[in-house]
């Protein structure tokens, strides 16, 4: 409205047989006023569209913080296990020692509802990193996905907990929306780490077209474009932080994901 109002009395000034000065001050008057407009408008527009990716920012981020303390609270549940694991002997050698076995197979029972520990895929030392892969492996498996990891990653990185979660979730997250559309589904990914550098190469199969909206990838699929433009977009700003690159190629029906980071 305000460029059309601002037109408008250009006209009225042009053709109102005002005297030049004031015709030529009304007219820069208003254009100023037009160029302030759409300066203000820009900003506006800007701090409205970081405030928007800072708010979902903030719900992944919570999310991923309730998958730490899972994580932790598997560490603590397996700590005690370890603790009581002598004890647990102990009393198995003096149950096998009665001709009374009921007790015996009892006893096993119990113990395998009380610790109902799962096969792990990744054992790399490094407890966040163990504990977020194999958690999202395993519903990587459930949906009949072929799985092939390499891990070369010390126990104490010198990185943000926080800022690998974000990173590696958000590729698992995305690689287990793509597998999940698909029968039998391929998904490898290396991690390895070198005198300050840390290499993460990510790929997966999909289905279906995927489309290139700025330097963004997206699905075509209109509930994926929130999920997989937020979380790769999560992935950037934690590779910008250390000064990193992140790459991704979509060869095919393979979609890869090269991050390089400086620790």
């Amino acid at each position: 409205m305000i460029p059309s109002i601002s037109a408008f009395a250009d006209i009225l000034a042009l053709y109102g047989g005002y005297e030049q000065w004031i015709t030529v001050s009304v007219i820069f008057r208003l254009f100023l006023i037009n160029i302030a407009f759409f300066y203000l408008y820009q900003i506006v527009v800007s701090n409205y569209e970081v405030e928007i990716e800072n708010q979902s920012l903030m719900l992944q981020n919570k999310a991923y913080q309730q998958q730490l303390d899972m994580i932790h609270a598997t560490e603590d549940s397996l700590k005690r296990a370890r603790h009581d694991f002598k004890n647990h002997l102990i009393a198995l050698e003096e149950l096998s020692k009665s001709e009374e076995k009921t007790d015996l197979q009892a006893y096993f029972q119990k113990l395998g509802g009380e610790y109902q520990l799962s096969e792990d895929y990744i054992c790399t030392g490094n407890t966040i990193l163990d504990g977020l892969m194999n958690h999202k492996l395993k519903i990587m498996m459930a949906t009949g996905a072929t799985i092939d990891t390499k891990m070369q990653i010390p126990e104490n990185i010198d990185i943000n907990s926080f800022d690998l979660v974000v990173v590696i979730g958000n590729l698992l997250d995305n690689a287990i929306e793509a597998l999940s559309k698909q029968e039998k589904g391929n998904f490898e990914i290396e991690i390895s780490y070198r005198q300050g550098i840390l290499l993460i190469n990510a790929k997966n199969t999909f289905k279906g077209e995927i489309i290139k909206r700025g330097e963004t990838l997206i699905s075509t699929k209109k509930n994926a474009k929130e999920a997989h433009g937020i979380g790769l977009s999560n992935v950037r700003r934690v590779i910008d932080k250390y000064d990193g690159e992140m790459m991704i190629n979509t060869d095919n029906q393979f979609f890869s994901v090269h991050i390089v980071m400086y620790i």
